[in-house]
């Protein structure tokens, strides 16, 4: 994040794009921290973050205060993708144009769909304390987070989650078995 209210994280999704990588190209998420200094405005981090040629596939989420995107990014290609009021993303492509061939990443779907109904059935009340509520939510609970959850015969926890307040310019972050912070 910058003090401009700017954020920006990505979600792997190596899955969905083949698995291709290109060695010659800068590391995507080193590119974040240039990103963070280049641009005061959501509108100059589009640009940037469009221009720019990612390594390996990245789901890369951008937020201001007024808005927020999600960028499904190959080697080869960035798509944008909006909602409305609401931007979810899990460790898939979403946008239906890729037509690619294989599975979703296990679980992937599910934590997808999940953060939607959960943010469905909260319209109108969502605030920070609120997305850290359905954050929270465990997938076995209807949630979109592992917490020691079997994944590929191990279990398996979303490793740290954020809740950015762009307005306040507050990161609230949590780590596995720890509490929002």
């Amino acid at each position: 994040m910058n003090s401009k209210g700017l954020f920006v994280a990505d979600d792997n999704a190596i899955a969905s794009s083949g698995g291709v990588e290109m060695e010659n190209r800068p590391d995507s998420i080193s590119e974040f921290f240039r990103f963070m200094l280049d641009y005061s405005d959501l509108k100059g981090l589009d640009a940037g973050n469009q221009s720019s040629s990612p390594n390996i596939g990245w789901i890369v989420n951008v937020a201001g205060p007024d808005r927020a995107y999600s960028y499904e990014e190959t080697i080869y290609e960035t798509k944008q993708r909006t909602g409305d009021g609401v931007i979810a993303a899990a460790n898939h492509f979403m946008d239906p144009t890729w037509h690619f061939a294989g599975d979703t990443a296990e679980h992937s779907l599910s934590r997808y769909n999940n953060l939607l109904r959960q943010t469905r059935e909260a319209k109108g009340s969502i605030d920070a304390a609120k997305m850290m509520q359905i954050r929270d939510v465990l997938l076995p609970d209807g949630g979109a987070t592992f917490r020691h959850t079997p994944l590929f015969g191990a279990p398996y926890s979303s490793d740290h989650q954020v809740v950015f307040e762009p307005m306040t310019l507050t990161l609230n972050v949590k780590v596995v078995d720890r509490n929002w912070q």
